[in-house]
């Protein structure tokens, strides 16, 4: 079960990613992303492994009941104490598609946005979010990741949320 331990950090990697987060509209139209927006939550979608959901592969693979694997599984999801490594986090959005990303006790972070036509993918410097919701005040937005391991492909997918301030 050490093998696991490196796929427990896969969504600090994605958080890491998240707090550069921003968008882009086209030129000379206002768009709803305009402003500055706060963290408001972060969960996981979707985690499997080789296909397979995560929980069904611990118990196919290593021969675990199902409390033992979703004792390990639950081990993936963000938990209110590492969510608090982003809680803070504020990214302002501005309308000449660059932002400021900034977090108490931490260098700010700047960079370029651009939002799909169709409002349905946020590209963040080199980063493309899939947008669920976005009003002016709310923005919900996913990730999905795909990484080899050494028990092999996981793939994560990750939904995040902010209110505009």
């Amino acid at each position: 079960m050490r093998r696991f331990t490196k796929i427990l950090f896969l969504p600090f990697v994605v958080l890491t990613l998240l707090a550069a987060c921003g968008g882009k509209d086209d030129e000379g139209v206002s768009s709803p992303l305009i402003g500055t927006w706060k963290y408001s939550s972060v969960d996981v979608i979707e985690l499997s492994i080789n296909g397979q959901d995560v929980v069904a592969y611990l118990i196919a693979e290593f021969e675990l009941s199902e409390a033992e694997a979703q004792e390990i599984a639950d081990g993936f999801s963000i938990n209110a104490e590492e969510e608090s490594d982003i809680t803070n986090v504020t990214i302002e959005f501005k309308a000449d598609n660059t932002y400021v990303s900034s977090q108490p006790g931490e260098d700010s972070e700047t960079g370029t946005w651009s939002l799909s036509s169709d409002g349905k993918m946020l590209t963040v410097d080199d980063q493309t979010f899939e947008v669920q919701t976005l009003t002016s005040s709310k923005l919900v937005g996913r990730i999905s990741q795909q990484e080899s391991t050494e028990v092999g492909t996981m793939k994560i997918v990750i939904e995040f949320s902010f209110t505009k301030s």
